[in-house]
């Protein structure tokens, strides 16, 4: 966790390897011992990260065969919210993904797997599941599912990225209930 807080703080490249060592009270010697360089660090809070979320995914019966329908989607929904802005190693990882985004097309590309294009897809998907199994109505069908998904996606975005200016984090999170029932209402 030191070294994903550092990476979140400062950026990959202002965290050497002999900061870690300082702030984990251990040598640098003793760091490559684990170790054998800053990016294998960076590279195993990323596969940390995917395993965390993964693990995560098919909770509360959202699976394909599952019959959580819109209602447990929504609460799906609402789950990640606090997930994003309130898990630590969660909230820290996307707050270095955020800052490395930038720097090169790698890291682009993990931006997008995560935070962006990567949800919005397991959404659609869900959303496409629940059409296809009658889990939604007609106007849902008539929507489809990648609007659907950024119907709901960009509140959720949206909200986390407020939260992390500093927003109030309550509010936006009665604010984001609000928008989520109005999609039960509207699709149920």
């Amino acid at each position: 966790m030191v070294s994903l807080k550092l990476f979140a703080e400062r950026g990959f490249d202002a965290v050497s390897t002999g900061i870690i060592a300082e702030k984990l009270g251990i040598t640098k010697g003793a760091l490559y011992r684990h170790f054998r360089s800053k990016r294998e660090i960076f590279d195993s809070i990323v596969e940390r990260m995917y395993e965390y979320d993964s693990g995560r995914r098919w909770q509360d019966d959202l699976k394909p065969e599952g019959s959580a329908g819109v209602p447990g989607f929504a609460a799906y929904v609402l789950r990640q919210f606090d997930f994003w802005t309130e898990d630590e190693f969660a909230l820290y990882f996307r707050r270095m993904v955020s800052l490395e985004q930038f720097k090169s097309p790698e890291m682009t590309k993990m931006y997008q797997d995560v935070i962006a294009m990567g949800p919005f897809k397991y959404l659609s998907f869900l959303i496409s599941d629940m059409i296809k199994s009658g889990r939604m109505n007609k106007r849902a069908r008539d929507m489809g599912a990648p609007a659907l998904a950024l119907e709901l996606y960009s509140p959720l975005f949206l909200s986390i990225s407020l939260s992390d200016g500093g927003g109030d984090r309550e509010k936006l999170k009665e604010d984001l209930i609000i928008t989520v029932r109005g999609f039960q209402q509207r699709y149920s």
